[in-house]
């Protein structure tokens, strides 16, 4: 699976199955380290997470509002749009899988303050 992966698949997985998505990509950049269980797994993602929470906010959110309404618009185009803004980050893990993360944290909680 491509880093790029906007497969709308993401969309209808839970948060902890984002995290371990997102954890195991995480968890493959350690070398040399013993394998971490699914938990650590999905606490690894949680802190990378909410650590790239700013740079998000900064990326994101000013192109959100560019958009016409973002809380009106379809789940499925505010996913698109994210992997869209997304792609070219180098985030070392499925776009996809951080773009629902992004729509489960909440677009309005990101951007809030904005």
């Amino acid at each position: 699976m491509a880093t790029s992966d906007a497969d709308p698949k993401y969309l209808v997985m839970s948060d902890d199955e984002l995290l371990l998505t997102i954890g195991n990509y995480l968890a493959a950049d350690t070398l040399g380290s013993k394998p971490l269980s699914d938990l650590d797994k999905r606490q690894l993602a949680s802190r990378w997470f909410n650590g790239q929470l700013p740079k998000f906010k900064k990326d994101l959110c000013g192109h959100l509002k560019e958009q016409t309404g973002p809380r009106n618009q379809a789940r499925n185009d505010l996913f698109k749009l994210l992997c869209d803004l997304l792609s070219s980050a180098k985030l070392g893990v499925p776009v996809g899988s951080i773009a629902a993360k992004i729509l489960n944290y909440g677009i309005t909680t990101l951007c809030s303050d904005e």
